[in-house]
């Protein structure tokens, strides 16, 4: 008996989309209660009149990608950043299960280095909304480097995602005393001003929620 190759898949994409994937990979079974020689072949099986599928990316993506598929314990290649946002790009598309998209999550968040690239990932986690990709990332930030590179940053997410950060970590707007000083630098007097502040605490909680469905 030919054996069923696309048993494998069915244990790695959840079943709105592995319906794609099995009929590429899936082949004719000789029964019992038929000759085989009646079973057509795999050429006769697969014919003209299905097309194939368009990965529409790189191949360090679909190699990334593929194996993210059919190794026992999913592990993506040494690749560019590029291409394993691309692999994320397709674990989305294809509706890969969340414990294999998190493993490209966790590569993708490990090679973020420094607060202007976790703005860059950011950018693209917002594309997807991504929530859970949000969440890792913006843990890493600490509250120096979030305020350093906050006013070049947040404009790079969509709308929800900012006010989602804002709510998460900044206080609501108040009344702040501002010193002023005169063009000899002495203290001049005191100008009352309304913003926000960061809140205070252990910075790391204040994004726990942020992979969540109620916002």
């Amino acid at each position: 008996m030919i054996p069923d190759i696309s048993t494998a898949y069915r244990n790695f994409i959840s079943p709105s989309v592995s319906s794609v994937f099995r009929a590429m990979l899936e082949i004719p079974q000789p029964t019992s209660e038929v000759d085989s020689a009646t079973i057509p072949s795999y050429a006769e099986a697969t014919s003209m009149d299905q097309k194939p599928i368009d990965m529409k990316c790189s191949p360090g993506a679909l190699e990334g990608f593929l194996s993210i598929l059919v190794t026992p314990i999913p592990m993506l290649p040494s690749s560019s950043l590029e291409d394993t946002y691309e692999v994320l790009r397709l674990c989305h598309r294809y509706g890969c299960k969340k414990q294999y998209t998190d493993k490209v999550r966790q590569r993708i968040s490990e090679a973020a280095d420094g607060s202007l690239q976790l703005w860059d990932v950011l950018e693209v986690a917002s594309s997807l909304d991504d929530r859970s990709l949000g969440k890792m990332l913006l843990s890493q930030f600490s509250r120096a480097n979030f305020m350093t590179s906050y006013v070049d940053g947040i404009s790079r997410v969509n709308s929800a995602w900012k006010g989602k950060i804002l709510v998460s970590c900044v206080s609501p707007p108040e009344e702040l005393k501002i010193q002023v000083y005169n063009y000899n630098g002495l203290p001049f007097g005191i100008r009352k001003s309304w913003g926000w502040l960061l809140k205070t605490g252990e910075w790391k909680g204040l994004f726990d929620d942020f992979d969540t469905d109620n916002w």
